[in-house]
């Protein structure tokens, strides 16, 4: 009796194992009751602005809502289904054994792809996140990148962001969504030249300016190329690191 009890306990566990190397990691897990209830007038995101993703690295996809600013809930990711992706050959999908469904970009991939990631939650919601898919040897400089605060007491350059959809956001004093200004970049890794072209701004310094700068590893250094000064009037052209 313990040998067939033994035996059909094997057979179960092989059929369970088999059966979810065979799920669609797109499809939700869970939906019903067992997804929270959302109001009807709640949008529901996965994140709030495009997200820069390395070749070979992955990004969770997540559910959330906000009831007011600064205050985010996660919603059940095992409730997450429908996951589509806008184009082939960029990116797969696949889930942990939580059920959290993740987006990894593809190793061999070159250059830049812009991919929309939509999904649904509970099978009705409707939500969307945007990727830059890139390769950093040939795009070195996307990422988040901060003056030291001791070299820039008081006016540091707390966030600049250069994404790998060629677009840029520079911030002092970092509050959620908001940026000093924006725009476009270009930059030529052969000759260090970043050309600067902003696009919109809520504040605007005056002595931003085009020029070169020096890329050694995770170390940014200014040339000829400035940011500008802060609301103060003050200007740091200290060394920028990554992260």
């Amino acid at each position: 009796m313990h040998i067939l009890k033994t035996m059909m306990l094997t057979a179960s566990l092989a059929v369970s194992a088999c059966a979810s190397a065979q799920r669609d990691p797109a499809a939700a897990l869970m939906s019903g009751i067992a997804c929270e209830a959302v109001s009807e007038d709640m949008p529901i995101f996965m994140w709030l602005n495009v997200q820069s993703v390395e070749a070979g690295n992955s990004i969770e996809i997540y559910a959330l809502t906000s009831e007011y600013p600064g205050s985010y809930n996660q919603l059940e990711p095992a409730c997450i289904g429908d996951i589509q992706l806008s184009a082939e050959g960029i990116a797969t999908i696949s889930r942990d054994e939580a059920g959290t469904p993740t987006l990894t970009v593809e190793p061999a991939l070159t250059g830049s792809a812009d991919l929309t990631v939509s999904a649904s939650y509970n099978g009705t919601e409707i939500m969307e996140g945007r990727i830059s898919a890139y390769n950093s040897a040939d795009l070195p400089l996307v990422g988040l990148w901060r003056q030291d605060r001791e070299a820039c007491p008081g006016n540091a350059l707390e966030e600049l962001l250069f994404r790998a959809n060629g677009t840029f956001a520079a911030t002092w004093t970092p509050f959620e969504v908001y940026n000093d200004y924006w725009g476009n970049y270009r930059f030529d890794p052969a000759t260090g030249e970043l050309s600067l072209e902003v696009t919109g701004s809520n504040y605007l310094p005056e002595d931003l300016r085009s020029g070169r700068v020096r890329l050694e590893g995770d170390v940014l250094q200014l040339d000829t190329a400035s940011f500008g000064q802060n609301r103060a009037g003050v200007v740091c052209e200290g060394l920028l690191a990554r992260g």
